[in-house]
């Protein structure tokens, strides 16, 4: 295989900003920079890097961090702060200021890159001549979970099969030719504001312009997932925000097959009323609490969902988490 798609010659003439959002989580920015030191090439050329930090927090509280691992990364970082406090804004300043590099790379400052991560990226946007490239984000528990999340998948995500074409990426695990940006008169869109989802946004229109987004399997980051977030709490307001966020794309751009995506949740939310009770009484019945549990977690997001149709955002990145 690697005979038919050679060595990608990036060199001294490509240069990759890996563009890295963060908000009051130095110790996870640390990590995720230490991690970068061990990044190594085997299917592509080295490229020129250079690392950018956008805090979105205006007390400036990365800006430590970022000092402290200059002396240890190979690669310059450019350290940048964006006021307005919201990820849509962050991740336009991101963009603002990569435009001169090649390619542009988020991953988020809860994660670690593995040594190949961004090996992987570069070859698979290369050999299947894509626009933009995303990956998996495989989850690493800060203390062992109980039985029931493994058991539930809770925090399993869909994987595919690398060189899928693929509708969406999101901005925890990406790549983007920097080219495709300058072609576009709304970048992350700042509407959203606290309300999350504008990655999702940001890719759906990228492939409904005709932008190839591609998946590749072994382009592998992690994120680190703290102990207050095992529980079914956590789990409902996530599945709430994912349905809320998720469906503004949606209102936003009205034509028939959004409106029949529209339709198609409206049904569903009125099957997940209607099954809700009878699920409730038969996994009491036999005592069934995962299945109890994941009717709970998708009426959530269905009804996340119908609330944005409200124009009801769940702001839940006001919160850090």
């Amino acid at each position: 295989m690697l005979a038919m798609f050679p060595k990608l010659s990036v060199g001294s003439c490509m240069e990759v900003t890996i563009c890295i959002i963060t908000f009051k989580r130095t110790v996870g920015l640390e990590r995720l920079l230490q991690s970068l030191i061990h990044l190594r090439f085997k299917k592509s050329e080295q490229p020129l890097i250079e690392i950018l930090i956008v805090d979105n927090d205006k007390s400036m509280s990365a800006k430590v961090i970022a000092d402290k691992m200059k002396r240890s990364l190979q690669w310059p970082i450019k350290y940048l702060v964006e006021e307005k406090r919201g990820i849509p804004f962050a991740r336009n300043t991101a963009l603002a200021n990569s435009k001169n590099s090649d390619y542009i790379a988020f991953i988020d400052d809860d994660e670690i890159a593995t040594g190949l991560w961004l090996d992987e990226l570069l070859y698979a946007l290369n050999k299947y001549e894509a626009d933009v490239v995303g990956g998996p984000v495989l989850s690493l528990f800060e203390s062992p979970p109980p039985d029931w999340i493994f058991r539930g998948g809770f925090f399993d995500r869909p994987r595919q099969q690398t060189g899928m074409i693929y509708p969406f990426a999101a901005s925890g695990n990406v790549l983007i030719k920097s080219r495709i940006i300058n072609n576009m008169s709304v970048l992350f869109d700042e509407s959203f504001g606290m309300a999350g989802g504008t990655d999702t946004d940001f890719f759906l229109r990228l492939h409904e312009s005709g932008y190839k987004i591609v998946w590749c399997n072994e382009a592998i980051v992690e994120e680190w997932v703290p102990s207050q977030r095992i529980s079914l709490q956590w789990l409902l307001k996530r599945s709430f925000r994912k349905g809320n966020s998720g469906a503004l794309y949606y209102i936003k751009n009205k034509n028939m097959t959004h409106l029949t995506n529209g339709i198609k949740k409206s049904v569903r939310l009125l099957m997940c009323f209607l099954e809700f009770p009878i699920s409730l009484f038969l996994s009491a019945l036999f005592w069934d609490r995962l299945y109890i549990m994941k009717t709970m977690i998708k009426t959530s997001s269905i009804l996340g969902s119908l609330l944005s149709t409200l124009d009801m955002r769940y702001e839940d990145y006001k919160t850090i988490k």
